[in-house]
Parts: structure tokens; sequence; C-alpha cells
């Protein structure tokens, strides 16, 4: 939820678990800064300030906070109650109809947004070591292109105004998904499913990911693109659904566990943007929200194919993976979308070092593989040509 307050101390009665809050100036535009914490339950005290010269939130010196933290008792009365935010601005009573039925909404939703972040996550992606974890609408992502939004934004914010971090996610846009090492099929299956490369990041002993690391850092991404406008989680984001989890076609046989949380949180995550924020991350005049369209069709092909081919020996963890796509195609029905078309399987893929190889179909071209633009077979002249069409230079 949001609100404006010209004075605002804090939130009391924090219940455990992740949490993130946003602040930004009225004046201030497009920046938004932020911050992580991890609550653990009752007497524990987390003190932030705003900085009034950078309009932005930051860590107060050792004794600034011991001080205001002994002295809690003289304002606790003035914190806003987690449970009844509507005491500090009227408003969000009427807007929001806020009852308890609306905060147990939210409360279940914000569990499915962020329920994998762990401070052990929050270290690795943003690296402070302190009690809260600061992000802005300007930090960088290792290994990510500088898009133009953000070089829009460098333009127009002054040199001191942020000072910018870079976020190291364990799966980097610009990391291959293969080595040099692998040739033949293996490589083959390399250029058409992440299942083998994401085995192998999690499986390295500098990371050693869990299954809820992997859902956390697709949680981290999507949290501080949508809220603080930060494009390069946002592309993060789409590099992680388009390129990893609708990529990894037998991750729902090898790790159904991690192909379930993933496909629940990506199902969390449209049904946020779609009905609970101002803006959908989905822009139908975006290549990234098409190719989702396409990547959810092919990737339905492959889980029912996966399935059928398990049969009765199916477990309850493969099985939940069904489930869990099914929650996606609920959400993407208010865009129109069907998922049940079907696609050639035959085609060549580029590796990242500029090698074709002939692989089976890893996606749609737009809508050139079914329905009245697939593709036919004609029969050509002895210059290449289609016959039977009319030439007016012959």
């Amino acid at each position: 939820m949001s609100f404006t307050a010209r004075q605002f101390r804090g939130v009391r009665d924090i219940p455990p678990g992740p949490h993130f809050l946003w602040v930004t100036h009225p004046e201030s535009g497009a920046v938004r800064t932020g911050f992580f914490i991890m609550a653990y339950g009752a007497q524990q005290v987390h003190v932030l300030q705003w900085d009034k010269f950078h309009e932005t939130i930051s860590e107060p010196s050792r004794a600034e906070a011991r001080f205001q933290a002994e002295g809690l008792d003289t304002f606790h009365h003035l914190l806003v109650p987690y449970n009844d935010p509507t005491l500090i601005n009227s408003e969000l009573d009427k807007r929001d109809g806020f009852t308890q039925t609306t905060l147990n909404r939210k409360s279940k939703m914000w569990k499915r947004l962020a329920g994998s972040i762990t401070q052990r996550v929050l270290v690795r992606v943003i690296g402070q070591h302190i009690t809260s974890w600061h992000v802005d609408t300007t930090d960088r992502v290792q290994g990510a292109l500088h898009v133009a939004a953000e070089m829009e934004l460098d333009r127009r914010l002054p040199k001191h105004y942020l000072q910018s971090k870079e976020l190291r996610f364990s799966f980097p846009q610009n990391a291959k998904t293969y080595t040099a090492d692998v040739v033949g099929a293996d490589r083959t299956l390399a250029a058409t499913d992440a299942t083998s490369y994401m085995m192998s990041v999690m499986n390295d002993g500098n990371k050693a990911l869990s299954d809820d690391d992997v859902v956390a850092e697709l949680q981290l991404a999507f949290i501080i693109g949508v809220h603080l406008g930060n494009h390069a989680c946002i592309q993060q984001w789409w590099h992680m659904v388009l390129k990893l989890v609708l990529k990894a076609f037998l991750l729902p046989e090898l790790r159904p566990v991690l192909a379930a949380k993933l496909l629940y949180c990506l199902a969390a995550q449209l049904e946020y943007s779609a009905r609970w924020l101002d803006e959908t991350i989905l822009d139908p005049n975006e290549p990234n929200s098409n190719e989702l369209r396409l990547a959810l069709i092919i990737y339905k092909r492959r889980l029912d194919e996966v399935l059928e081919g398990l049969g009765d020996q199916a477990t309850k963890e493969q099985l939940t993976v069904g489930t869990a796509f099914a929650k996606i195609e609920s959400e993407v029905v208010s865009l129109g979308w069907e998922l049940d078309g079907d696609y050639l399987r035959k085609g060549k893929v580029m590796m990242e070092d500029g090698e074709e190889v002939d692989v089976e179909m890893a996606e749609l071209q737009a809508e050139d593989e079914r329905g009245e633009w697939a593709p036919e077979v004609v029969e050509l002249d002895e210059h290449g040509r289609q016959r039977d069409l009319v030439s007016w230079h012959d």
C-alpha cells in the first residue's frame, strides 16, 4: 500500500519475515529509494533516517541509532501500527475499503511475492552486511546492458544525487549457458533447455544455492524493479523468466519442487502486476510481453509431454508443477492469451559463439509457425524464385 504523509516517525508491530519499504519525495520525479529489513519478532528496533539534502533514506550513525532506540518509549504512540496504516492517513480507509479481510488478503499476497527472501540472499545480492539493505532507482545489475531508460535517468540526475550500487544476481544476463567442453547432443540440449545451466549454477561451490535462493532472486528482481522503477532489475526479471524459468523444460522432472515454486512465484507476480499495480509490467507494446506469451505456449506443451511421459510414475511433486502452471494460465486469461496453440519443432539455434546447430524449435517466431502465417512448401524455379507468382519483369 502507499500513502502520503507530512510527518512519519515509523512503523510498529512488524510481523516476522522480509519487508520492503520505499519512499520518494513528491518533487523528486522518478527517483525512489527503498530498503529491505528482516523482522524476527518483538524487541527488535530498526533505525533509519531521511537525508533531506539527497532526499533519500540512509543509515544513521551508531550513536544516533542507539539514542533513537533508547528513546522509543517517548514516541512509540506516534508509530503507525503495521496492521492499521489508516491512523496516519484516513484516506486509505476510504480508498482501499481497509478492513481486516483486506489486510489478510494483502498479507497473503506479500508472502507469495517475498516469502523466499532471506538475510543470506539480501547479503549476496545487495551486499550490505547491516540490519537493512538499501536499493534505489539507479542501482545497476552486474552483467546487464545499460538500457536507454537508465541512461536518460543518469542524464537528468545530478552526479551526487544517489550512489548507485551494482546488484549481484546469481544468473547474470551476459553468462553463457554452456561450457566450451560440451559438444554433440549435450551442446544441443544446452541450446534449448536451461535446466543443466541452472543446476550447474546452483551446485557451484561458491554459491550453493537452495531452491528458495533461486526463487528469492526472482522475487527481488521483481520487487525492486516494479516498485522503484529500476530498469536494470526489470530486465533481470525478464531474463530469469524468459531465459531460465520458462526454458528449463526438464526441471519439472529433475527438480519438481523448484519448478513448482518458480511457477507459483511467477503466477503471483503476474496477478500482482495486473490487479495491484497502477502500471502492469506486461506492456503490450513491449517485445518481452509477446515473447512471454510464446514462451508460455511452448512451456505448456513441453510440460504436458513430460507429465504424460511419466504417466503413473509421476510423483506428487511432479504433478504439483502442472497445478502451478495452471495458476499462470488462469492469470493470463484476462490478457486474451491462448496457450493451447501448436508450433514447429525443428529449426536452427545460434549459440553464444556464433555456431548454428539443428535442434527442435526453442521458441515461436511471432505467429509465423501457426495459423494463417504457418510456413508452407512451395516450388522454386531455376533462379530460386517461387513459381505461380505474377512477375512484371519477365
